[in-house]
Order: C-alpha cells, then structure tokens, then sequence
C-alpha cells in the first residue's frame, strides 16, 4: 500500500463513520475534557455545603446568589464569591424560614431554597 491509498483510506473510513455515525473522535492534545458546568438542578441533587470558610468561590454559588436575590433577599452582586453580603443574605432567608441561622448553606437550606424558591435554570 503506498503513501497516497493509505490516505485515500483513512479519509474513506473518516467519511464513513460520520454519515453512519453523525460524528467521529479525533484524539486531541489536552490532557482532560472540560467539565460540565454545575446547574442548578445539580446544586439541588448534590447539595454541596457552602459557607464563607469552606466553599467560598465553588459553582453552586452563582446558583445561590441568584435564588436569594429573586427571593428577596439581596445576597450583593452575582459574582460566585460568597461573602459577607451573601453570608447575610443566607442568613436572613434561615430567619424567615425559621431554619438554624448560622450562614452555611447545608442540605436544610439547599432544601427550603428549593421548595420556596424553585429552579432559575
């Protein structure tokens, strides 16, 4: 087989793979896929713990930030950071929703979030 039919050929099984496939792998140079992004749904499901000490910048924050603020309860600017002004905002949101009041967004807030609030995606 020369140079030229072995091309001929890779380019034959390309072609076909996507008409019987609609697409095919092309292996890249980067080391891993990038992730999918967190949905709100996906905050909901895993309920991750998110507090000023523990979780300041993970994606659910976003989400969260933008409940609070649609619920009423002014959590600052929708940056993905949680801060003081969110802290305060998950504060206020346990206090009208008679939960502990301590600021950490756990699986009792991410809970009441969802029933009162609802999804945003």
């Amino acid at each position: 087989m020369n140079k030229f039919s072995s091309k001929l050929t890779i380019v034959a099984i390309v072609a076909v793979s996507v008409f019987s496939f609609g697409a095919v792998y092309l292996p890249t140079n980067e080391v891993a896929a990038k992730p999918q992004p967190w949905t709100l749904g996906k905050c909901y499901e895993r309920k991750p713990t998110l507090s000023i000490s523990t979780n300041t910048t993970h994606p659910c924050v976003l989400h969260l930030q933008q409940l609070l603020k649609y619920g009423g309860f002014q959590p600052g600017p929708r940056n993905g950071v949680f801060g003081q002004k969110t802290k305060g905002a998950v504060i206020r949101f346990q206090a009208r929703f008679r939960l502990t009041q301590d600021g950490i967004v756990g699986p009792r807030t991410w809970a009441k979030l969802q029933n009162k609030i609802g999804f945003m995606d």
